[in-house]
């Protein structure tokens, strides 16, 4: 702790983390990513899908579930936590956050595996009355309904300058709920959900929707992009909010060789 934040610098502490908010109750716990961490290695192969060697691979725990959601906030600091493996599609609320009425901001999942029943995506599985700024997924996402690449289920809350690239997909293809970045957006009796500014990778999700049901709800700017337009900047001048003044929270390096194929977030300390 340094003051009353968690310092999270790797793997273990990572876990640990996870330990204080499901087992030891505190559940309004604030955290910060100090550094890129890494759990797996490998975990998805280069067509996005789940590597052969996955029986080999750390299982992990949601951050949050029904009993105990989480409520504190986590800023990632533009930090990546990458090759996150949950794999039991009788599960309910999965993703690196399970059952989230909290603050996230700042972070990126990467090269990561999220298998579950319902409410499963890659940054939440459900947000109920929570807020969620300026992050990513590039994971894979799978389960039966309420299933989305960002966020399964979108409850009363606001959630904004996000997106997915990775594949998405659901046990029955007729499921409406099993889009791209949200699987679901509805309101509580504490307000509507607000979503805004967020993006999927539609070459890699194609014949899918951004989102499901927004009854009592709104989603501006929710919507799709190919592979290509997400290389070229464009996501990356979305994401900013059209702006490019040097203030910008993303970045995306465009050179023709070793440049970026998606938008990254600026690190700070």
């Amino acid at each position: 702790l340094v003051g009353d934040v968690y310092q999270i610098s790797n793997k273990e502490e990572l876990y640990a983390f996870a330990l204080v908010v499901n087992k030891n109750v505190e559940t309004s716990a604030n955290a910060v990513l100090t550094a890129d961490i890494t759990v797996n290695t490998g975990v998805l192969k280069s067509d996005g899908t789940l590597a052969d060697n996955y029986s080999d691979f750390e299982t992990w725990t949601p951050i949050g579930n029904n009993q105990k959601p989480y409520t504190g906030t986590f800023d990632g600091k533009g930090k990546t936590i990458s090759g996150l493996y949950f794999n039991d599609s009788s599960k309910d609320n999965v993703g690196l956050f399970g059952n989230f009425y909290g603050k996230i901001q700042n972070t990126g999942v990467i090269d990561s595996y999220f298998e579950g029943n319902q409410a499963v995506g890659g940054l939440c599985g459900f947000i109920m009355r929570g807020e969620m700024k300026d992050c990513f997924s590039r994971s894979f996402v799978k389960g039966r309904i309420e299933v989305g690449g960002v966020c399964g289920d979108v409850c009363g809350s606001k959630v904004e300058n996000a997106y997915q690239a990775g594949i998405v997909c659901g046990s029955s293809e007729t499921e409406t709920t099993v889009n791209g970045i949200f699987g679901s957006i509805s309101a509580t009796i504490f307000g509507n959900s607000q979503c805004s500014n967020c993006y999927y990778d539609t070459t890699l999700c194609p014949n899918m929707n951004a989102c499901g049901s927004t009854s009592s709800s709104s989603a501006t700017n929710v919507e799709g992009r190919s592979t290509t337009e997400f290389a070229s900047g464009e996501v990356a001048y979305l994401l900013n909010n059209r702006v490019s003044d040097g203030t910008q929270r993303w970045y995306q390096n465009l050179s023709t060789e070793g440049g970026d194929a998606y938008p990254n977030l600026n690190k700070s300390d």
